[in-house]
């Protein structure tokens, strides 16, 4: 091999390399920009799943306020039930004498 033959492959060897390292920065810059957009993304995701806890904390302590009044309506119309037939008890007894 002549010395023209050596400059040629050693040429070819720093053009590779030099291609293989603007592909490697090509890449882990598209790598980068990908990563930043799925932190985003991850972030929102985040941001948004804490809001909907949220609105269903506030939803579950409505009904269970809804229920605990629910049973005490119950309550009340048991008891208006008992005092109201005790009532129409007494007043056919007394009526009726």
């Amino acid at each position: 091999m002549g010395d023209d033959e050596h400059r040629d492959l050693w040429a070819a060897v720093h053009q590779i390399k030099a291609e293989s390292a603007a592909t490697n920065t090509a890449v882990q810059s598209a790598l980068a920009r990908i990563e930043a957009m799925l932190g985003e993304r991850c972030e929102a995701r985040v941001a948004r799943i804490k809001d909907i806890e949220d609105k269903q904390d506030q939803h579950d302590a409505r009904i269970g306020r809804l229920e605990e009044l629910r049973a005490q309506i119950l309550l009340l119309a048991a008891l208006g039930s008992m005092v109201g037939g005790g009532a129409v008890v007494f007043l056919f007894r007394v009526l009726g004498e």
